[in-house]
């Protein structure tokens, strides 16, 4: 496929795990990719791993996307390039164990932050395109954990039980314009996520 040809993925969290996995993937596609993380070296070493051997362009974008702000200042940095997304595959995530009443508030907040309301306004944003040009996929990582409470991880599994709810009717909603929504659940994975 030509550079003026190939579409453009977008994938948060793309440094390492799944998020760098499915980087990978849409590379040897031909896709050109947008890729987001806090971790702003090994971002730059992936994204030029990738450009390097698939041909594509791989723009690396060092965002911390648990901030209020994240999703629009990210949607901001990929318009003003003019850049269509094609695809987003929000994935991005943090984990911690422990019971409620001994959270640490700060990281509650960031983990919701990431987990819910940035995944959710990236979508809203970018939506907006596909429905117009009546094409694309949003992708939204949950987990397994969405389908079951899980006690010490209370605050992990309710916010994928979110993003699996809102896939659902995000889906609903864009289907008809010939957008694709899906929903990732996968099962505990060897990540980084548990570090």
């Amino acid at each position: 496929m030509s550079a003026a040809h190939r579409k453009t993925a977008l994938v948060t969290g793309a440094c390492s795990g799944i998020g760098r996995a499915l980087a990978a993937g849409l590379a040897q596609r031909g896709y050109d990719l947008v890729l987001c993380s806090n971790r702003e070296g090994p971002l730059s070493d992936v994204a030029a791993e990738l450009s390097l051997q698939n041909g594509i362009s791989a723009l690396p974008i060092p965002i911390d996307l648990s901030a209020l702000d994240a999703a629009e200042s990210l949607y901001q940095a990929v318009t003003a390039r003019g850049i269509d997304i094609e695809i987003l595959a929000n994935n991005a995530g943090i984990f911690f164990f422990g019971e409620v009443a001994d959270a640490d508030p700060n990281l509650a907040s960031r983990l919701l932050r990431l987990h819910v309301l940035t995944p959710s306004l990236l979508s809203t944003y970018f939506a907006k395109g596909m429905r117009a040009r009546r094409s694309g996929r949003i992708l939204m990582v949950s987990s397994i954990s969405a389908f079951r409470d899980f006690p010490g991880i209370a605050y992990y599994g309710s916010s994928k039980k979110y993003l699996r709810g809102f896939a659902h009717c995000l889906r609903s909603e864009l289907s008809v314009y010939g957008v694709s929504v899906t929903c990732l659940l996968p099962g505990a994975t060897a990540t980084s996520l548990y570090d």
